[in-house]
């Protein structure tokens, strides 16, 4: 029977000795030590194992389940941790998708803003789940939306820092606004997200859609005029809230490049 030194092993797996040993402390493979040399050496069993166990790594087995299903007899079972497997893989799949679909978006909005920055255009906004952020100058605290903040500020690709706006048509210089983190209400079903009772629910909706590089408050408010005139020559009114959103910041953080969406509804 023939037998590899553990060099020739690591090499031979693309694995590093130390990680060879770690297959070793799992009960995944048992070398023998060769009494002259005091070293390991590794049959075909050995190898036959490792690569099993490569591949179960390459679809996201742990070492734990890794060692299980090497160990494992019962056929029942070894289907069942492939089935489970192959659910979890599949939700990694629709995560991957929904991150391409979100970078897409930026993509698009990075294309507008390079030629068509400043325009206006109708569009269906997406429904969004806000949660609020900041009030009286402060973090708003709890347990609860604490953990939904860093859940959705670390998971879902559209979170985002948003605006929402109080308009008066009386007064478009109107400056109260609300702090709050949105994110896709698709995203959120999607990522499995609990709607806490702080959660506001923006249904999906007919807007006025323009996008702006913020560097002050005048190019919002200059932004909202322009879109009033463009909304009252299209026979429309603004019918909700108002929902920026930051979506690119550029120049070391000096510039950001907001999109405005804006409710409408058509005049009777």
């Amino acid at each position: 029977m023939f037998q590899m030194k553990i060099k020739a092993m690591a090499n031979l797996m693309g694995i590093s000795i130390s990680g060879l040993r770690k297959y070793e402390q799992y009960g995944i493979i048992s070398p023998r030590i060769n009494k002259t040399t005091n070293q390991r050496e590794y049959d075909g069993m050995d190898m036959g194992h490792l690569f099993n166990a490569k591949r179960y790594r390459q679809y996201n087995y742990t070492m734990d389940q890794t060692a299980h299903l090497l160990n494992e007899t019962n056929l029942d079972d070894i289907l069942l941790h492939h089935l489970d497997m192959g659910d979890t893989l599949n939700k990694e799949i629709q995560y991957a998708m929904r991150r391409k679909e979100r970078l897409m978006e930026i993509i698009n909005f990075i294309e507008e803003a390079r030629f068509d920055i400043e325009t206006f255009s109708i569009r269906r906004r997406p429904a969004m789940w806000l949660l609020p952020l900041i009030e009286d100058e402060k973090l708003i605290e709890g347990e609860a939306i604490s953990d939904n903040r860093k859940k959705w500020i670390s998971d879902i690709p559209s979170s985002c820092v948003t605006l929402v706006h109080s308009y008066l048509e009386s007064n478009l210089n109107v400056k109260e606004f609300k702090y709050a983190i949105s994110i896709y209400e698709s995203d959120a079903q999607l990522w499995e997200q609990e709607r806490i009772h702080q959660v506001e629910v923006f249904e999906e909706q007919d807007c006025v859609f323009t996008t702006y590089l913020h560097t002050s408050e005048y190019e919002f408010l200059d932004r909202i005029e322009k879109a009033v005139q463009f909304i009252d020559k299209n026979g429309l009114y603004i019918s909700d809230k108002i929902l920026t959103r930051g979506v690119l910041f550029t120049n070391g953080g000096k510039s950001l490049y907001r999109e405005i969406w804006i409710p409408i509804k058509r005049k009777k």
